[in-house]
């Protein structure tokens, strides 16, 4: 439905330099990790992996085109790679890279096998670069910018794809800049006008929901939900109903749970007619479908305290369907995403029961709208930990899991293209050595 990011601190320094090239790389094997052979038969699209996945404290950009099961890592050999993204069409790449000795930070844009790498400029010193975001059209890319753990802070910046051009604070200016406030996610819309901003800028703990418009070229931003009309949490999460309105998920009362509401660009914001919603029942967290036309969510509707599975039209036309309802072993209760599949005929989510474990979530999916009468699949079984991040095939016949399946703390990428055979033990798409982690996955045409 859209495509975005979302902020986490740290720190990194940087300069000016530029550098490119791409190194192989097997995706589907690291040195002292599992074998990972998968079978990519029928498979399309390319994808792209950032981690220490094939050396140990070495962080790469990996990038596979399917059907192939080897892939080339697109950053520059002997510089050190923090943030990396990819464009929604697969097109382009941009990578930061933080300084090293006497070699500058630097943001950098490249095509998608690494050539012709095009500089944007330093990193400020002392700072750094987090969850950048390209435009669906490839004209722009969004990304935080700063250091939380000093008195720099964080904010949002727009950037053009060009060389010489230069980044804009799209954010608003936080009051005596305290670095507790900052942007959190952002959600780009389809046509690539908008940018959905949500963020805590005034009071810490109190979510705005702003709009940058990039149509005139010079970002501009307008604001929705503001700190002083809140008495709640405010936004949490964001999706887009084609390129005019927006499905929300927002606390706007402190005595209430939070709804789901739709919300114009003009700022007119409506709850869904339908959807679950009172002092005492709310939305836990939603995923929408690539059309922004179905959403799934999780509500308290029958326990305070459990979280179950539910779907629904946007447009609140239909009252919600329960998904699983013979849950035999204890109702979902998602920790992350939950992801449709780009043909909106299945939906994935992590859940953890209580035959799993405490702490331990594994991946399900089940299709759509309907929904099952059962568990089935329980695609990771119990032996996997903390299933975070999910990546769907462009033709919806695979999936992508980042998941700790030795349960080592070292993530791996696994791949599911069975629907309807339960408590699997997927296939590794990439193994990591010991000590390395697959950070970030996705999955472009």
């Amino acid at each position: 439905s859209a495509t975005g990011g979302s902020a986490t601190g740290g720190s990194a320094t940087g300069g000016s330099a530029t550098g490119g090239g791409a190194t192989g790389g097997g995706l589907g094997g690291g040195t002292g990790g599992t074998s990972a052979s998968w079978n990519t038969a029928g498979l399309t699209g390319q994808v792209w992996l950032l981690g220490d996945f094939l050396t140990a404290g070495t962080p790469v950009y990996g990038h596979q085109v399917l059907p192939s099961t080897t892939a080339t890592s697109i950053n520059a050999p002997g510089r050190k790679l923090g943030a990396a993204t990819t464009s929604p069409d697969g097109q382009w790449a941009v990578l930061e890279y933080a300084s090293t000795g006497t070699v500058a930070g630097e943001l950098v844009f490249t095509a998608s096998d690494g050539s012709a790498p095009t500089s944007l400029g330093p990193v400020p010193a002392s700072q750094n670069i987090q969850d950048p975001s390209i435009s669906p059209n490839d004209q722009w890319v969004v990304f935080s910018r700063g250091n939380s753990g000093t008195t720099t802070g964080v904010d949002l910046f727009a950037q053009r794809l060009l060389s010489g051009s230069t980044p804009v604070q799209i954010s608003p200016t936080r009051p005596g800049g305290l670095v507790s406030l900052q942007p959190t996610k952002w959600f780009w819309s389809p046509d690539s006008r908008y940018l959905a901003l949500i963020g805590d800028f005034v009071t810490n703990g109190k979510y705005e929901l702003h709009l940058i418009d990039f149509q005139s070229g010079t970002p501009v931003r307008s604001t929705l939900l503001a700190d002083a009309s809140l008495s709640g949490k405010g936004a949490n999460d964001v999706g887009w109903r084609g390129s005019a309105t927006m499905v929300v998920r927002a606390q706007l009362l402190a005595s209430a749970y939070p709804f789901l509401y739709t919300a114009t660009v003009g700022g007119v914001m409506t709850p869904i007619p339908n959807a679950p919603g009172s002092s005492t029942v709310g939305i836990g967290a939603m995923g929408l479908s690539r059309d922004g036309t179905r959403v799934v969510f999780t509500a308290n509707l029958h326990d305070p305290t459990t979280w179950e599975l539910f779907t629904m039209p946007t447009d609140g036309s239909v009252a919600p369907a329960q998904l699983l309802p013979n849950a035999p072993i204890g109702r979902v209760t998602p920790a992350g995403s939950i992801v449709l599949s780009p043909d909106g005929t299945k939906v994935s989510f992590s859940a953890s029961y209580a035959s799993a474990g405490v702490g331990i979530y594994d991946v399900y999916v089940l299709p759509l709208p309907t929904g099952a009468t059962s568990f089935t699949p329980l695609l990771l079984g119990t032996s996997t930990q903390s299933a975070t991040a999910f990546a769907w095939g462009p033709q919806s016949n695979a999936l992508l899991v980042l998941g700790d399946l030795r349960r080592d703390q070292d993530m791996e990428v696994l791949v599911l293209r069975d629907f309807t055979t339960g408590a699997q033990v997927p296939a590794a798409a990439q193994a990591v050595p010991t000590g390395g982690d697959v950070t970030q996955v996705s999955w472009t045409p």
